[in-house]
């Protein structure tokens, strides 16, 4: 089990060739900023919980993602999450449950066909 980065507050891995993202990424309980933008990404791991108190920007524009997952839910700062040209269809009904703090979202160029209802607490 490696602690090494534990500290990390920020992480651009933009550009590169990334299609899974590891477990291991909740390592990282201090992160503020993630970019994964122009990868290849097609999910996220399933618990994001590690993220929740820090977590202010997540940035995975021009990816292979088909949907805000539920997974999302946990990041309760965030406060920019910006997803443009992916192929997202859905975002899952509990992702944006507690995003409070979200101040900018850009979604364009995917292929959305409904938004959340609970985006009027954004």
């Amino acid at each position: 089990e490696s602690k090494d980065n534990v500290n990390l507050k920020t992480l651009n891995l933009e550009r590169n060739r990334l299609i899974h993202l590891p477990e291991t990424l909740n390592e990282w309980t201090k992160l503020e900023s993630f970019n994964v933008a122009y990868n290849r990404v097609e999910s996220f791991p399933d618990d994001l919980t590690a993220w929740s108190n820090n977590l202010h920007t997540l940035l995975f524009d021009h990816n292979q993602m088909d949907e805000i997952p539920k997974s999302f839910s946990s990041l309760i700062e965030l406060t920019k999450l910006s997803c443009e040209d992916n192929a997202i269809r859905n975002i899952d009904p509990a992702a944006s449950d507690y995003w409070e703090n979200l101040k900018y979202f850009n979604a364009d160029n995917n292929l959305i066909r409904s938004l959340p209802v609970t985006i009027h607490k954004w």
